[in-house]
């Protein structure tokens, strides 16, 4: 499913945004913020509402919250004068004014093996610190292989990483 607004073209299932045929580039929250608006735009959707699905749950202060809708705003091309897209109650809610149709999108071809990955971005670092065994090593090298008398030293990489 798509939903058509104006020039824009919104999917869920690929948390994308495209004006036309072209990607428009959005913070993660940002595009988050626009489907919850536009999944409830019958209603105004308070700000506790916007920062328990946002924020998932973390703290957003309310500038962190205006300064999402603003990006969101310069991004369809409304602004908080005329508020013709993102109408704003002051201090208490936001709703999406402008009309959306909802339309099939094409499926995306499946992957080589069939499966689709089970990895999601959780939005959260994830640091591993494995031991680092050389395979090869060359004379020039030797300074991995580091002994103490007292103790033995082995050579650690750190990666970090998404999850």
């Amino acid at each position: 499913m798509e939903w058509i607004l104006g020039a824009f073209r919104l999917d869920p299932e690929r948390f994308e945004l495209r004006r036309g045929t072209r990607p428009v580039a959005l913070e993660p929250q940002v595009l988050a913020l626009l489907l919850h608006l536009i999944r409830n735009r019958d209603r105004m959707v308070t700000k506790d509402e916007i920062a328990a699905m946002v924020w998932q749950g973390r703290i957003a202060s309310d500038a962190s919250i205006y300064s999402r809708v603003k990006s969101l705003r310069q991004a369809v091309g409304d602004d908080g004068q005329h508020q013709s897209i993102i109408r704003t109650v002051h201090g208490r809610s936001f709703r999406f004014m402008a009309e959306v149709r909802e339309t099939a999108a094409a499926k995306v071809p499946a992957t080589r093996s069939g499966v689709k990955p089970t990895s999601v971005l959780t939005g959260r670092p994830s640091i591993a610190i494995l031991p680092f065994h050389p395979l090869a090593m060359a004379p020039a090298l030797r300074f991995w292989r580091v002994r103490s008398p007292a103790r033995s030293f082995r050579p650690y990489r750190v990666f970090a990483g998404w999850l």
